[in-house]
């Protein structure tokens, strides 16, 4: 059985029950008072004030099944309908029809007790629920971070190479250039000596042919 608050939209009373429930009802006189019927053929009587553990009465209505029950507006009779067809008409007791002085306040302070306890544990759950989803956040949030980082230093290690590979391609053309320089530097004064020895040997022809 549950009892439900359409301010918290939960249950604020919750009972097991061993058989087969088939249905149920408030006493139309007595506030705190409701009756279940059930496959056994079993009415029974709860009252909240005294507690959902177990009913304060049980009543065995027939040995059928029974399938419907509704109270009459005084709360003295109840009409109990069976499955194979029969109607009963069960007479509570004083106890179960009669309210007392304080019976409305302590069940409407029960209710209130037991409707703020499902609020405060509501609310305690959205916050578990809101500290979680933080939690989870700063692991992704961390964890993105170090990527981050990690994705940086992988640039910068990158780049480092980069740049090493492009200093060691300018060193080779440095040095490529500065063989190249040296190589015709040696050709022009090879051509620059070959060039004075035939211009002497010249020289010496025209001398001779001179002196002659």
């Amino acid at each position: 059985m549950h009892m439900l608050d359409k301010e918290v939209k939960d249950e604020i009373l919750h009972s097991e029950q061993n058989a087969d429930l088939r249905g149920g009802c408030w006493s139309r006189s007595r506030y705190s008072v409701f009756f279940t019927i059930n496959a056994m053929g079993l009415l029974k009587v709860y009252d909240i004030l005294t507690g959902l553990g177990s009913p304060v009465t049980t009543f065995r209505v027939c040995n059928e099944c029974l399938t419907a029950i509704a109270p009459h507006e005084n709360g003295q009779l109840l009409a109990v309908g069976s499955h194979d067809g029969n109607i009963y008409l069960v007479e509570c007791s004083e106890g179960h029809v009669v309210n007392t002085k304080t019976d409305k306040a302590n069940l409407i302070a029960y209710l209130e007790r037991c409707s703020h306890f499902e609020k405060t544990v509501d609310a305690r759950l959205k916050e578990i629920r809101l500290m979680q989803a933080s939690e989870d956040f700063a692991t992704d949030h961390s964890a993105f971070v170090s990527k981050e980082h990690k994705n940086t230093e992988n640039n910068k290690e990158r780049n480092k190479d980069r740049t090493q590979v492009k200093e060691k391609d300018e060193d080779s053309k440095k040095k490529f250039r500065t063989r190249r320089l040296e190589k015709d530097d040696k050709s022009f004064f090879e051509e620059l000596a070959e060039s004075e020895a035939a211009f002497f040997q010249t020289v010496k022809k025209v001398k001779k042919n001179l002196s002659s």
